[in-house]
């Protein structure tokens, strides 16, 4: 992603965000990136982390990081560089508690892949539906366009017809297409339901949770979790289990309480994000000896910050998105930026390309194994590693 935060005007720099995946393809590297510092002339460079990273360089081109606790080692990035904002803090007004009635108890959103855990969340429905026999589901599980044979949960059908009934299969609604609900769906959806169960272990800034939280649901959420799944979440709004068992007695437990609260969550709402981010870029010019004007591209954070809204060239990016493919498209965006690119750098470029994606389909030899040998193993072990 690159996302022009702030535009440059004469002498004064403008500000670009890049993403912790341009971050780890482009500059993780201890070489330092010529283009990247011509940038710097123009503009101010920061990074967004949208994911929890361990293996990460400094960068000391960077000018900021956009980050919250946990996502990126500390020891590496410090703390006077990181700026605790990130997508979850920008979220629309449009997710609030709009007081529908409720049909469902439980609600859970997540992509099709293994990483959300999906046997647990069943196996966690299974037992409280001996307790709850009317218990009402629903699960938002969409499944990318193009399925990667190492994450997708190719057993997604499979355990969920063998661990439920049929009069249980009844009480559980899953939408599994390939395209994604749009907000007014989900927020619709999330007003409908009482309690979000989260059974990821590992994300980013999980921004469902912050949703599911705006719209006052009750939110149950793995004690171990690595990522920012609790981050601006009242307290009394969620709580943390330690395994299916202990999950199941909360799970009860919410449904049994009737009590109305109200939850105070305004640290995930925009308005109150933006008078942050007003702040810090002020003190970012006013500390390189500039004037900060105020303006800046404020708008829809949530979606820009997040690679969501494209507005680079279609040749450059990935599919939608405004992530840049490799190292050869930054060169070919530095040149929309009028910087001047050497040809020998552009061949260059060209093939630390080749070279990561050699190391690319080496790390991922995975995805070449035959899908019926993928569930064999996973039918074999997967119940050995609930809630490692």
């Amino acid at each position: 992603m690159v996302f022009e935060l702030k535009s440059h005007k004469g002498d004064t720099p403008g500000v670009l965000i890049f993403s912790h995946k341009e971050y780890k393809v482009l500059f993780n590297k201890k070489s330092e990136n010529k283009y990247l510092k011509k940038l710097k002339n123009n503009f101010f460079i920061g990074v967004h982390w949208g994911a929890s990273e361990d293996d990460v360089i400094k960068n000391k081109l960077i000018d900021f990081h956009l980050s919250l606790p946990g996502l990126i080692p500390e020891n590496i990035i410090s703390s006077s560089e990181i700026v605790e904002l990130t997508t979850r803090n920008f979220l629309s007004k449009d997710y609030k508690n709009n007081h529908l009635e409720k049909y469902y108890d439980i609600i859970t959103i997540g992509r099709k892949v293994k990483a959300k855990r999906y046997l647990e969340f069943f196996l966690i429905i299974k037992k409280v539906m001996k307790e709850k026999p009317n218990l009402k589901v629903m699960i938002v599980a969409p499944e990318d366009e193009k399925r990667k044979k190492s994450t997708f949960d190719y057993l997604f059908e499979e355990n969920f017809n063998e661990i439920f009934s049929e009069p249980e299969k009844k009480n559980i609604t899953i939408y599994s297409e390939k395209e994604y609900l749009d907000r007014t769906e989900i927020i619709d959806l999330l007003n409908k339901s009482k309690i979000f169960l989260f059974t990821s272990i590992k994300e980013g800034v999980a921004k469902v949770t912050g949703e599911a939280a705006l719209c006052g649901l009750k939110i149950l959420i793995f004690k171990d979790f690595r990522g920012n799944a609790i981050y601006g979440i009242d307290e009394k709004q969620y709580s943390l289990f330690e395994d299916i068992d202990d999950c199941v007695s909360k799970v009860i437990d919410m449904i049994n309480d009737t009590s109305l609260n109200n939850f105070d969550n305004k640290d995930l709402y925009e308005d109150n994000s933006l008078n942050k981010l007003d702040n810090f870029l002020s003190e970012l010019y006013r500390n390189n000896n500039y004037e900060f004007d105020g303006e800046y591209n404020s708008n829809d954070l949530m979606n820009n910050l997040n690679s969501f809204n494209n507005t680079l060239p279609k040749k450059l990016v990935i599919g939608n998105s405004n992530d840049l493919k490799n190292n050869y498209s930054f060169l070919k965006y530095c040149k929309l930026q009028n910087i001047d690119i050497n040809r020998k750098d552009f061949i260059f470029n060209y093939s630390l390309d080749l070279n990561y994606r050699f190391n690319e389909i080496l790390r991922k030899w995975k995805n070449f194994i035959p899908i019926s040998v993928w569930k064999k193993y996973r039918r074999t072990n997967q119940y050995k590693r609930l809630f490692s």
